[in-house]
């Protein structure tokens, strides 16, 4: 068995003994041949670099031999050998790792790639310097730019493989080098856009779709500044030239050329270069004709013109591509189609001018017409909405009307970016000419089609209130229920679902109604703002239920107003405080009916114990009726200061329409009589005072309310010509009022 180690170690240890013998040149080359012998490549190709570098110029071994010619041939064979060996293993170990890393997509098998295609980079760098009139320099030169390329230094691969296709006498790999040195600068772009280095527009021979060109506005031809080309994007230019220049074509695959010249001209083109992008295109044209590139060269032509609103141009352009048959059959017919749409540009442009000169009536019939010759034209929506436009501006909503009507029921326009305001614009005419039902129509085709449009909102709560307005209220409060949770962030969400119960109510559908309410309660009752509301629904709930029979349900709901308006330190002197006002008087009113049936007829015994009862239920009165009062309520206030005179009237009426005891002796009698009159008369006293303390309040803050009016004519009674009766206008209780938002776009 061969004993390659010991061999390895042996060599090595008589070239340390004799470092500057001749022959540890050789002796360092059996020791590479050992380990190929081995095959371990990677250690082979060590020692060769280690070769290079101990045996090379400038080593201590090279100065010591100089006066040795036969050893220094034979070393300066090996060092080309080795040196042309090391970068070739470099490339075939970078190679099998590319391939490994393109099958696994292991980032660490891709980085080693890189390193050993930086590495035989180098070495045949090397090469080339140390050995210029080499026989292999061709080859070296080719597996020197592949290097750079998979090494990702594409700029300077470009420069060799311009080298290559530039070889004297050397023409097997001048197409491939040709072609990558394009490539290269391609691939350059890429990597300084991936790494923020150059935008993405800069990119050299992109290309994508024909450019859609919109009309001009100016009445003559635009200046067109050119916009300047990127020094790589100019070599790249110049690498594609040189291309088409030679005539070359990739083996065994579709001739490149004419791509390759649309790619630059296009470049021209996109960079306003439009004098020399003409002239690449049209040699385009007239060299491969039948090619696809060459009817997207033709449109591109075309387009340079529209940019500098040269029409005469597009109109010889548009004739002389007809004639000239350009691409294929399909291609042709999408071009014709095109040209159509050129010529009808300029009679679009003629109403886009009339419209900027304001004869809108004529403008509108201009875009009408372009629509009628072609109503597929790319334009033809924008021709029509502009139509309807103008004749707004004319005042002629009918005529406008109907072109807008034309364009959201057409199939063709259906997807025009103008529906969307047509179906707003359709709306809002029918609104403001009371086409109510018309205006819905169109409001509900809006929401459908564009339900995230930022007229939808507002088309949404406009469809309620329309409705409102033709009286159908269950479909406006619906309406508005729906807006609340869809746009429950507005501002207006809580008093939409609060205005869809109102609607509910007012269509007579109690139970609908009461869900909105309780609806509203739970989702914006604790809201800042909303008590009033809160107390209002409770309100109008207890009144629903008191009309179906359900009184406990009534009572339950009064009660609920009451402690929500406490609970919740609602202000005084609010609609909110009159609901709490009236409930707390109206269930203070079975203890005023008990007091007022109270009278003082009967034994003496029995009349003793009704003044006690009257005089408690009157001091519980005093103190319930003053309770009402802190809600500041004009008309709970008013009724519950009337009441606190009533009462002592009332007290002092019974007194004197007491009966003496018929067994009491008539001298016992006056004095009863006399007794009773005595606690009456104050009594009375104390009512007219407060009557007239209330007529005058209410007379100073210009307040007229039945209980006023009931003050008036208690005072009347007493002192008529003090206090004449006076006719007073009719009022409509505050509970009777439904706020409903007026008609407006919701914000």
């Amino acid at each position: 068995k061969p004993k390659f180690e010991e061999a390895i170690k042996a060599y090595r240890t008589v070239m340390l003994m004799y470092p500057g013998h001749p022959d540890n040149a050789l002796l360092e080359e059996k020791i590479i041949l050992t380990y190929q012998e081995m095959e371990e490549w990677d250690r082979a190709t060590e020692e060769r670099e280690k070769l290079i570098k101990a045996f090379g110029p400038g080593s201590k071994w090279f100065a010591e031999n100089r006066n040795h010619p036969i050893a220094m041939a034979r070393v300066e064979r090996q060092l080309q050998y080795a040196l042309f060996n090391a970068a070739v293993l470099h490339k075939k170990r970078a190679a099998e790792l590319r391939q490994q890393a393109e099958t696994t997509g292991d980032v660490v098998t891709t980085a080693k790639a890189l390193s050993e295609y930086d590495k035989a980079a180098k070495e045949f760098k090397a090469f080339l310097k140390r050995y210029p009139t080499s026989s292999s320099n061709y080859n070296v030169t080719i597996w020197l730019a592949d290097s750079l390329y998979y090494s990702l230094h594409y700029t300077e691969a470009a420069t060799y493989y311009a080298k290559i296709r530039d070889w004297k006498g050397k023409k097997s790999a001048r197409e491939s080098g040709a072609f990558n040195v394009i490539a290269s600068y391609e691939k350059a772009a890429d990597k300084a856009i991936k790494l923020g280095q150059m935008p993405a527009t800069d990119r050299p021979g992109d290309m994508g779709e024909v450019e859609d060109v919109p009309m001009g506005d100016s009445k003559g031809k635009v200046k067109i500044t050119p916009k300047p080309i990127p020094p790589l994007t100019k070599k790249w230019i110049a690498a594609v030239d040189t291309y088409v220049k030679l005539g070359l074509v990739r083996p065994n695959k579709k001739d490149q050329k004419p791509t390759l010249m649309y790619r630059v001209a296009l470049e021209m083109y996109k960079r306003r270069h439009l004098k020399e992008a003409r002239t690449r295109f049209e040699a385009l044209i007239k060299a491969y004709p039948k090619t696809v590139v060459a009817g997207y060269a033709a449109a591109n032509i075309i387009n340079s013109y529209r940019l500098e609103n040269d029409w005469e141009g597009i109109q010889k352009w548009a004739k002389k591509l007809e004639e000239l048959h350009l691409g294929k059959p399909k291609e042709r017919a999408k071009l014709a189609s095109q040209i159509k749409v050129f010529q009808l540009g300029a009679a679009f442009k003629t109403a886009e001018r009339l419209l900027k000169e304001k004869k809108y009536t004529a403008a509108a019939k201009a875009f009408i017409k372009v629509v009628d010759q072609d109503p597929n034209a790319k334009f033809a929506d924008k021709a029509l909405f502009n139509a309807a436009m103008a004749y707004i501006q004319t005042k002629k909503y009918d005529s406008a009307n109907k072109v807008l009507t034309r364009l959201v029921t057409d199939s063709r326009y259906k997807n025009s970016k103008f529906i969307e305001l047509s179906l707003a614009q359709l709306a809002e005419t029918a609104r403001k000419f009371f086409d109510f039902r018309g205006a819905v129509n169109a409001y509900q085709a809006l929401v459908a089609k564009f339900p995230d449009s930022k007229y939808t909102k507002a088309a949404f709560y406009q469809s309620a209130l329309l409705n409102a307005a033709m009286g159908k209220y269950e479909d406006a409060a619906r309406l508005f229920e729906q807006y609340s949770h869809r746009f429950e962030a507005s501002k207006n969400a809580s008093q939409s679902l609060y205005t869809a119960a109102r609607y509910m109510e007012k269509a007579g559908n109690p139970s609908g109604a009461a869900k909105y309410y309780r609806e509203f309660i739970k989702r914006f009752g604790d809201e800042p703002g909303q008590g009033g509301k809160v107390i209002e629904a409770y309100w109008v709930m207890a009144k629903m239920a008191k009309r179906r029979g359900d009184r406990r349900g009534y009572r339950n709901l009064l009660d609920r107003v009451v402690k929500e308006f406490d609970s919740r330190g609602l202000q005084p002197e609010t609609k909110a405080a009159g609901y709490a006002a009236r409930i707390v008087f109206m269930k203070i009113e079975p203890k005023y009916k008990r007091y007022k049936s109270i009278d003082f007829s009967g034994p003496l015994k029995k009349v003793g114990r009704k003044v006690k009862e009257k005089q408690r239920l009157l001091a519980e009165l005093e103190k319930d009726y003053s309770a009402v009062l802190r809600y500041k309520s004009p008309e709970w206030s008013a009724a519950a200061v009337y009441r606190l005179a009533e009462i002592y009237e009332m007290f002092a009426q019974a007194l004197f329409d007491a009966p003496v005891p018929e067994s009491m002796p008539e001298d016992a009698q006056d004095i009863y009589r006399d007794q009773l009159d005595q606690i009456a008369n104050p009594m009375k006293d104390k009512a007219l005072k407060r009557y007239k303390a209330m007529v005058a309040g209410a007379r100073n803050a210009k307040i007229v309310n039945k209980w006023v009016k009931k003050a008036r004519e208690r005072l009347n009674a007493y002192e008529p010509q003090n206090y004449p009766l006076i006719k007073e206008g009719k009022t409509m209780p505050v509970d009777t009022i439904i706020d409903v938002p007026e008609l407006g776009v919701a914000k």
